[in-house]
């Protein structure tokens, strides 16, 4: 298994699972249900050249906690809680 460079935080006593790549204007990288950041191993790679990739686990997912039940209001908060970890007070979404 690859070495990924990861890093948690803890939001409501839920682990928080994210990655960090590159540098530039920031991107943040949410997967779909049932993925993990996996999904996104191309688009980091193509992207890192340009701009500051930061991809998470969601609740749930990944390497994530498994702490449920969550709502799509806690995921955006969990995502913007991962933001301010990193000092981002605005960033495009995918």
């Amino acid at each position: 298994m690859k070495q990924r460079p990861g890093h948690r935080i803890e939001r409501d006593g839920q682990h928080l699972y994210y990655e960090v790549y590159g540098s530039g204007p920031p991107v943040l990288l949410l997967h779909s249900f049932l993925c993990s950041i996996e999904l996104w191993d191309d688009q980091i790679a193509a992207l890192r050249q340009d701009y500051q990739v930061i991809a998470m686990d969601i609740r749930g997912h990944g390497r994530s906690g498994h702490s449920l039940p969550h709502t799509l209001e806690s995921l955006v908060d969990d995502a913007l809680a991962v933001l301010d970890a990193e000092g981002i007070s605005a960033a495009h979404w995918c």
